[in-house]
């Protein structure tokens, strides 16, 4: 979740129940990353009843749904909404209708290891089932990431080196495989933080003309 701070194993410690402390830590950290200039980013899991995961969704300005565009995560991104808004209702004392619109207001749903465009159908399944359970929320897509080959996958899964990290080894080796992967990795994260494509042709990861010809793959707004 937090590396070095908090991690999985950390949750059923009952100092994490303390839903005020556990508030005032998250709110700390979102300001003292806003006041540095930059991004705080935090892994909360799909858990919206535990006190650390609704006290960092509270405070997120956007929060990034990462789904592969496959039937079991479809209904589990579903079942998370379904709680997202329970929960909003239940502990924050929300009304239905505000709830549904903190929600539609900072979900991006991502989608990973996507095939050709299906993203496209992957949204329709969901949309409909939102329907079913009376969400009638409009979530399209903001970032499709391509499946790679299993050697780039396997590779990058288990190796202890960090280069082997997808942007790291294309930025080594410019293996076209890992081109469109790259590039759609920063062109989901310039959803959230413009100014990553700028940082990108610093570090190497993307040519300058790349981005000049704006070939950065976004499937939102």
């Amino acid at each position: 979740m937090l590396p070095g701070v908090l991690t999985p194993q950390d949750l059923a410690d009952p100092v994490l129940q303390d839903e005020a402390r556990v508030r005032a830590f998250f709110r700390t950290l979102y300001e003292v990353a806003a006041a540095a200039g930059g991004v705080m980013v935090v892994d909360v899991g799909i858990n919206p009843a535990h006190v650390v995961h609704r006290a960092a969704l509270a405070f997120a300005e956007t929060v990034a749904v990462v789904v592969k565009p496959e039937v079991p995560d479809l209904a589990q991104t579903r079942q998370w909404l379904l709680q997202m808004v329970r929960s909003l209702v239940d502990r924050e004392g929300m009304a239905r209708d505000e709830a549904l619109t903190f929600v539609r207001s900072r979900i991006r749903i991502v989608y990973n290891m996507v095939w050709g465009r299906a993203h496209e159908e992957a949204r329709k399944v969901l949309a409909r089932a939102l329907e079913e359970d009376g969400l009638p929320l409009d979530l399209a897509p903001h970032g499709g990431l391509p499946q790679l080959p299993p050697e780039h996958t396997l590779r990058a899964v288990n190796s202890d080196d960090r280069n082997d990290v997808f942007v790291l080894r294309y930025r080594r080796k410019r293996e076209p495989e890992l081109a469109s992967y790259v590039r759609s990795l920063v062109g989901l994260a310039a959803h959230f933080v413009p100014t990553v494509p700028e940082a990108a042709i610093r570090l190497g990861l993307v040519m300058a003309e790349e981005k000049k010809k704006r070939r950065f793959p976004f499937f939102g707004r």
